[in-house]
């Protein structure tokens, strides 16, 4: 139901991506038909594949016992795993050195820590302003103060600068980390075959290796492909 809802919601901002964006700037190859079979095609799609993960991972948790988690989590990293396909033994091993350097350097913790204080800031501001009548006025709603809509103004609207510079500094840490788990793999062995890894899963993943470095800054997660090789090779001739 949550996809669905997704699917639904995201429709009208792809649609006007396509036929309006798109067709202005004369990128758009679709009819209307076409564009909407694809995207049920796509989702009956994730549906086949999300359906039966989300299954098998439901049952691992209600078997596993108190040490569910273990297995749960060998069984993510099996799928994540084996994604990487494309890579020979050596390869694989670098890309779980890599992983297993963000469980070393404590960095999943470091995320969990931040959205706790993320969370535990929003509903401290959100108790601050639900009272506020001025709020409610603003959009409308001069003799009621319902909860929902207040939950929308001040999540959806006010909290949108503070999202957006958030999310800013949160790309700045994980590209950060993504450079340490690689300097960890470096510290394996590993620096090689890494360098090989990433080359495949990003040519695996239609990834464009050039990016412009204040857009990559801002919206990138992972360093751009170019900035993960240069430092293993720089490792690589010392």
């Amino acid at each position: 139901m949550a996809t669905l809802f997704s699917a639904l919601t995201g429709l009208p901002w792809s649609l006007y991506n396509t036929f309006v964006i798109e067709e202005k700037h004369g990128f758009n190859q679709q009819t209307l038909g076409f564009f909407m079979k694809d995207a049920i095609k796509k989702f009956i799609v994730t549906q086949c594949i999300l359906l039966p993960v989300s299954s098998l991972l439901l049952y691992i948790i209600k078997i596993g016992g108190d040490y569910f988690f273990i297995y749960a989590w060998l069984f993510t990293l099996a799928v994540s795993l084996n994604k990487k396909q494309g890579c020979n033994n050596e390869e694989v091993l670098a890309v779980l050195g890599h992983e297993l350097g963000h469980w070393k350097l404590g960095h999943t913790v470091k995320n969990i820590i931040i959205s706790q204080m993320n969370s535990f800031l929003c509903f401290f501001l959100f108790a601050a302003l639900i009272g506020r009548k001025e709020l409610f006025a603003a959009f409308g709603f001069f003799d009621s103060q319902p909860t929902l809509i207040g939950l929308l103004i001040i999540f959806q609207f006010i909290f949108s600068p503070y999202n957006e510079v958030l999310s800013f500094c949160l790309t700045v840490l994980s590209r950060r980390f993504e450079f340490q788990a690689d300097a960890f793999a470096k510290k394996l062995g590993k620096a090689k075959d890494l360098y090989s890894a990433l080359i495949k899963l990003n040519k695996d993943n239609l990834g464009f290796p050039v990016s412009d470095w204040l857009f990559s800054m801002w919206h990138y997660s992972h360093p751009p492909l170019i900035e993960r090789l240069q430092a293993l090779k720089n490792s690589k001739q010392d």
